[in-house]
C-alpha cells in the first residue's frame, strides 16, 4: 500500500470532504530528509504538520465511536493555522531554491518535491483566505 499526503481542510469545525485532488507521495517518502533540512535551517519540520488519525483508524478499523473517519478527524486530528504552514513552506522553498538537494538515488525527485510544496502553499493560502485550518493528512 502506497501512502500519500493530502492537504486536509477544515472550515467552521467541519472537514471539507472533497479531499485533495493532488496526491503528494514525495513529501511523505522524503519527509525525513526534508525534516533534516528544516532542522539545519531552524524551521519547523514538515512532519510537524502530518496527521495520521484517519490512517490509524483505517488500518485498525477503529473509529473510536465516531460514525466515520471524517468525524473522527474533525474531533481528534491535529489542526494548524494556515499562516504556520505558509511560513514554513515559503522558508523551505527558499532554502531549496538557493541550494538544490537531490531526493532519491536512481532518479532525482527534487522537481517533484518543489511541485508538491508549491501545491501545498497554494492550498494553504486559499484555506487562510477562507479562515480555515489545515493539516497534511497521511492517506493510504
Amino acid at each position: 500500500m502506497s501512502q500519500v499526503i493530502w492537504v486536509g481542510k477544515m472550515f467552521g469545525g467541519k472537514i471539507d470532504e472533497r479531499g485533495d485532488p493532488f496526491d503528494k507521495p514525495f513529501i511523505l517518502k522524503y519527509s525525513k530528509k526534508i525534516d533534516s533540512i528544516c532542522r539545519k535551517n531552524h524551521i519547523p519540520e514538515i512532519s510537524t504538520f502530518f496527521d495520521s488519525t484517519e490512517l490509524r483508524a483505517v488500518m485498525t478499523d477503529d473509529y473510536q465511536g465516531f460514525e466515520d473517519g471524517y468525524r473522527l478527524v474533525e474531533a481528534k486530528g491535529k489542526w494548524f493555522e494556515p499562516s504556520e504552514g505558509i511560513e514554513n513552506i515559503e522558508n523551505l522553498l527558499g532554502i531549496l531554491n538557493k541550494t538544490p538537494v537531490k531526493f532519491g538515488i536512481l532518479s532525482d525527485r527534487y522537481n517533484d518535491i518543489i511541485e508538491e510544496l508549491k501545491n501545498c502553499l497554494e492550498q494553504l493560502i486559499e484555506i487562510g483566505n477562507k479562515k480555515g485550518k489545515f493539516h497534511f493528512c497521511i492517506v493510504p
